[in-house]
């Protein structure tokens, strides 16, 4: 169970993020204080120009609030009757 002070629009966010439903990734150095980081709309590998590590891709959802989809739910719903 989730504690009630979880962020729910930050679970839903990673969630977007897992499932690819994404508007661009955000590849970060690894290197610790290196903060070379680098926007590109796939996440292939690449590499930090600095130190040649692999970059992290971080996905970048569409700001997406709970609020969002229970209006679009109640918009179903009323379509489906």
């Amino acid at each position: 169970m989730l504690s009630r002070h979880t962020p729910l629009e930050d679970v839903l966010r990673r969630a977007l993020g897992y499932a690819g439903i994404v508007e661009s990734w955000e590849h970060v150095c690894r290197k610790q204080a290196c903060g070379h980081a680098e926007l590109a709309p796939d996440d292939q590998l690449r590499r930090c120009p600095r130190h040649g590590m692999k970059l992290w891709p971080k996905a970048k959802v569409r700001q997406l609030r709970l609020h969002d989809l229970r209006d679009t739910t109640a918009s179903l719903l009323m379509m489906a009757a």
